[in-house]
Order: C-alpha cells, then sequence, then structure tokens
C-alpha cells in the first residue's frame, strides 16, 4: 500500500488556501449584503435591492392585489419614496416601517418594488397619529373597527352627531357622539376627534363613534362667527 505524504511546503500551501478562501467568502457575502439607504438616495441604486425605512403616509390597495404605498422619511419630510408592492400589505397610515425591494424607474419617479411579504416589517404602529379623512375614504377596511383620530371642519351639528368635512372639501364623515361632548362645539370649528371607526351596515356607509369622555373631541381653531 502506497502512502501518500504532504510536505511541509505543501501544508502550508493548504492554509493559505483556506484563509484566501474564507476572505474571498467573507467578500461575497459583504458584497450580496442588501445595503440599508436613505430615501434621499434611491435614484442612486436603479436596478439594487436596497432597504429604506419610513412612515406610511399614503397606501392605495389596487383592484388586482398589491398596492402603492407612500413613505416619508420622519428626519426628512420634504423627502418621500414610492413603493410598489405585487402583495397586499398589513399596513396603516402613520406605521414605520422597514421595506426591502427593488429600485425601479417608471415614468421619471423611482419606486421600489416590493414582491414578499417577508420583506416589509412594522416597526412600530401610529397609534397616536391623526389619519385624514382622505385617506380613511381610500381604504375603509384597513381602519375598520379600530380606534383612530381624524381632523376636518364642523360642516353640520345636531345634538349627538355632526358631519366632518376635509381641508379639500371632498370627504365627509360622520361621527355619532353623545350630546355632552358638544357643549363647547359649534359648526365652523376646526377639530381633532377621536373614536371607533365602523361600518353601519343599516345604512351601508362608514362612521366614527366617538369616545364616551370629554377628551374625544379637540378644538384646533374656533369658528370665525364665535370669535
Amino acid at each position: 500500500m502506497r502512502k501518500y505524504l504532504i510536505s511541509h511546503e505543501g501544508k502550508y500551501v493548504v492554509l493559505i488556501l483556506s484563509i484566501l478562501g474564507v476572505i474571498l467568502l467573507y467578500t461575497l457575502t459583504f458584497l450580496s449584503h442588501t445595503p440599508f439607504i436613505q430615501i434621499k438616495d434611491i435614484m442612486l441604486y436603479e436596478g439594487k435591492e436596497v432597504t429604506i425605512q419610513g412612515v406610511v403616509i399614503n397606501y392605495q390597495q389596487l383592484k388586482y392585489g398589491g398596492g402603492v404605498v407612500t413613505l416619508i422619511d420622519p428626519d426628512d419630510t420634504n423627502q418621500t419614496a414610492t413603493v410598489f408592492s405585487d402583495v397586499n400589505l398589513d399596513v396603516l397610515y402613520g406605521d414605520l416601517v422597514k421595506i426591502t425591494g427593488q429600485v425601479q424607474r417608471y415614468k421619471e419617479i423611482y419606486e421600489v418594488v416590493l414582491d414578499k411579504t417577508e420583506n416589509i416589517k412594522v416597526i412600530s404602529r401610529g397609534e397616536d397619529v391623526i389619519i385624514p379623512i382622505k385617506q380613511l375614504s381610500m381604504n375603509p377596511q384597513h381602519y375598520k373597527d379600530l380606534k383612530i383620530k381624524t381632523t376636518g371642519v364642523i360642516t353640520f351639528l345636531n345634538n349627538d352627531y355632526f358631519y366632518l368635512t376635509s381641508s379639500d372639501d371632498n370627504n365627509t364623515l360622520l361621527i355619532l357622539c353623545d350630546s355632552t361632548t358638544l357643549y363647547n362645539i359649534t359648526k365652523g370649528d376646526l377639530v381633532t376627534v377621536k373614536g371607533v371607526f365602523s361600518y353601519d351596515s343599516r345604512n351601508l356607509r362608514y362612521i366614527l363613534r366617538t369616545c364616551d369622555d370629554t377628551q374625544s373631541i379637540t378644538i384646533m381653531e374656533s369658528s370665525k362667527e364665535d370669535a
């Protein structure tokens, strides 16, 4: 039987090759790591996979699945990013999220394409964020049976309900409340309202039922008629 012995020089060669192999593996791992970038730098990574972080300021669910999310940089509110998703997402207005996807250019706009639900992570829920009436009207099913805050101008006032209209006058929400919460409220007031957003199956519409306390309605600006 023949015995093959490795010389001292051969051992050193094997050791060096092993070290080089480890270095090469580490380098490839480092190069393949998805970079975490700021929203303002998205255009520099066209065609590459990146990770970004921001606050959801709009989520529009598409008819055939998926949706379009708009994120804003909480540290620089002048910077926003569009995220196109092939899958439905469980995100709400005001959520702080981290998203990984590929950057592409669509009609002169750079966007991040998300194709897996595991590539989005909700870092924190914006439970105390004011949700515009317009956002509620676009995606009411996302907020159904949740306690939310919204804002608008009172355009009609009754003993136990009133209509709240968005600043653009295009969307109106019925607010049901206890008469005791309306003692200092007048038509034309700009207010913030806190309550449970729900669906009224009897009248086929979404409503907001305020919490039974004096803090559920906050006047932000009084009507000029009472000034």
